[in-house]
């Protein structure tokens, strides 16, 4: 593992890191594997009043406990994404994330080694009671094997997840479709999807 930093009299003016071969265990007696990943990478760097974060990960695998059982295969992730007045709530440590908003620049998901995978972009918004609003453009490449692969993770969703995969299908190997998080109601396009729990 590699770490360096940029200090200034308050913060850290940048931080970066990266490891390879990383091994995830559970925090207990047994010492238990949950994840691996050839590299992971974490970059954060002030901007203006700002907080720029990026987190970066390659052949990232993850134990079926961690996904209700279902076994998916191994993952590169990309996060980019911009914390509006990040300066001010990493100054306070004991603020928390509610009545924060910011800007996800880029979240990458994809199968390791394919093209198939999904990426989104847009605002994001916390109110004061934990739940999410947002505004997000997702492109979705190779959308049967996504589809195939989210309703693994999320079977009780298998039957919403397939009507939106065949309204893609005539859209092209990469549509690109609107997702709208109003108060943590999960919606794409006029159909409800779920919700997300309350951020604490």
């Amino acid at each position: 593992m590699r770490l360096s930093a940029r200090l200034t009299t308050r913060l850290p003016e940048r931080v970066s890191s990266e490891a390879t071969n990383v091994v995830l265990t559970l925090d207990d007696d047994t010492r238990q594997p949950i994840a691996r990943a050839d590299s992971i990478q974490t970059h954060t760097r002030q901007n203006g009043a700002n907080v720029d974060f990026a987190f970066i990960a390659q052949k990232l695998s993850l134990d079926p406990a961690l996904t209700s059982g279902a076994t998916i295969p191994a993952l590169d992730g990309e996060v980019l994404l911009s914390l509006d007045d990040g300066v001010a709530l990493l100054a306070n440590a004991r603020n928390g994330l509610r009545g924060r908003s910011g800007n996800v620049q880029n979240l990458r998901l994809s199968v390791a080694g394919t093209e198939a995978g999904l990426s989104l972009q847009g605002p994001i918004r916390i109110a004061e009671n934990g739940l999410i609003d947002a505004e997000l453009r997702v492109t979705v490449n190779e959308p049967q094997t996504i589809a195939r692969l989210a309703g693994d993770l999320f079977p009780a969703q298998r039957d919403q997840i397939a009507g939106i995969t065949s309204g893609l299908a005539n859209l092209g190997k990469a549509p690109t479709l609107p997702v709208n998080i109003r108060q943590g109601r999960v919606f794409v396009g006029f159909i409800p999807l779920g919700r997300v729990p309350p951020v604490r």
